[in-house]
């Protein structure tokens, strides 16, 4: 079946390039960051054309052939490798086409665009922005089509919410337009709950934004002071609730193997001299130990560079990585704050993410897209990261990786108290079952 697959993507029609299992060059298509769970698909089918896409899902069906989707290889649970060995990868990273039209403050970009690129060429073509984490190398269609939370994303909504149109390869073999007017089903299903389910997207148009505002960013560390957790969450959930304006969008981050290391940053977005200043004694009013001198102004480039953060990109390193995490919607009391506190510093070894929602991320109403994640406080992540480099050998970091995954699951069993219940789409876990 495999070959007959195989020899029918061969056709004269397909321009796709197929990196079989026997390819020499399989291993460098499939190296993987993320060890957790080794992968080893069939191939590699090199996507150049949304007609290729059609004929690899023609091939697919006729054969019985499974297909996963892969753009930027950063599904968190490896969705994009497949979930077995006996599937062939669409991999749509030579996708990478972007054209902006800067009349109609869109842009027409193609899946396999890495976030960076796609700001730098942005940036590049009158200093236009959209929604982007601060991870560079990851893909836009995974990050788009799942949420897309950024440092900015208080003040120009989600990735998800600046979607205004899709072209989609559908099961059967049929490309579509998607947008509000045509085939709006799929234009609300898409936008949260895209990846992998409905089709394969081969072409995303996006709003962008007017970048030509200064920001202001503040990255605040703090270590070796132990017992400060308290004091910091308290500080943090005062902030929030003092309604901050939708210019600022903040996370807070626990390092790795310490009850002692944590960094606040903020960004801000500088819409009036007035407006700025305020939010600044804003959270100096909360956070004391925070000065001037820890406040950086510059471009909108300037501040995705400053905040970015990458282990995957580079093709030398490798991790165990395992992510768990919730929303909150509600204030922790002092009884619950001594609860996560606790919890956190039993559990040294896991990173935690709080990011900040509110802002434009709130304004939609649940049920006006497939992310339906609009009342929430903050979303957080709990994570576990092993470098191999560290270890020694992928064996013994796979191992020392289970160890610590089965205490990140105790860990966020024991915070259940501040979940509403709900899920980052982004951050896959195979854990929860609806």
């Amino acid at each position: 079946v495999y070959a007959e697959f195989e020899t029918c993507l061969s056709d004269s029609n397909c321009g796709a390039e197929l990196v079989s299992i026997n390819d020499q060059r399989y291993n460098e298509f499939n190296y993987q960051v993320n060890i957790r769970k080794m992968v080893k698909p069939l191939g590699y089918i090199l996507i150049k054309t949304t007609k290729d896409v059609q004929k690899a899902v023609s091939c697919a069906k006729t054969f019985g052939v499974s297909l996963s989707i892969m753009s930027g290889k950063h599904a968190f649970e490896k969705s994009s490798y497949g979930n077995n060995n006996n599937n062939y990868v669409i991999d749509l990273s030579q996708l990478k086409n972007v054209t902006v039209n800067t009349t109609t403050m869109t842009a027409t970009v193609e899946p396999g665009i890495t976030l960076m690129s796609l700001s730098e060429i942005l940036w590049n073509a009158g200093k236009y922005g959209f929604t982007v984490g601060t991870c560079p190398s990851v893909g836009l269609s995974g990050f788009a089509l799942g949420g897309g939370f950024s440092l900015t994303s208080r003040t120009f909504g989600l990735a998800v919410d600046r979607m205004i149109g899709f072209k989609i390869v559908t099961a059967d073999e049929q490309v579509r337009n998607v947008s509000k007017d045509e085939n709006s089903d799929l234009f609300w299903a898409l936008r949260g709950a895209g990846n992998r389910h409905f089709g394969i997207v081969t072409q995303l148009k996006i709003k962008i934004f007017n970048a030509t505002n200064e920001f202001i960013w503040i990255r605040k560390q703090y270590t070796g002071i132990l017992c400060q957790l308290r004091q910091l969450f308290t500080q943090w959930q005062a902030w929030i609730a003092a309604n901050p304006s939708d210019s600022v969008t903040a996370d807070f981050v626990k390092g790795q193997f310490s009850c002692s290391q944590f960094t606040l940053t903020f960004v801000i977005r500088n819409k009036t001299k007035i407006d700025s200043e305020n939010q600044l004694k804003l959270i100096m009013s909360k956070f004391t130990s925070i000065t001037m001198s820890d406040v950086r102004t510059g471009s909108y480039m300037d501040v995705l560079n400053a905040t970015a953060s990458d282990n995957w990109a580079a093709k030398n390193r490798q991790f165990y990585y395992r992510s768990k995490g919730f929303y909150v919607s509600k204030f922790l009391n002092e009884s619950e704050i001594t609860s996560f506190v606790i919890a956190i510093n039993t559990n040294y070894h896991a990173i935690f993410v709080a990011s900040m929602y509110g802002g434009e991320i709130n304004k939609r109403q649940r049920n006006e897209t497939a992310y339906v994640h609009r009342t929430s406080l903050y979303v957080m992540q709990f994570i576990v990261q092993l470098e191999v480099a560290n270890y020694g050998t992928v064996e013994i970091t796979q191992l020392l990786g289970k160890t610590y995954e089965d205490s990140l699951k105790s860990l966020v069993g024991q915070l259940q108290f501040m979940s509403n219940g709900e899920h980052y789409q982004n951050y896959e876990d195979y854990d929860l079952l609806d």
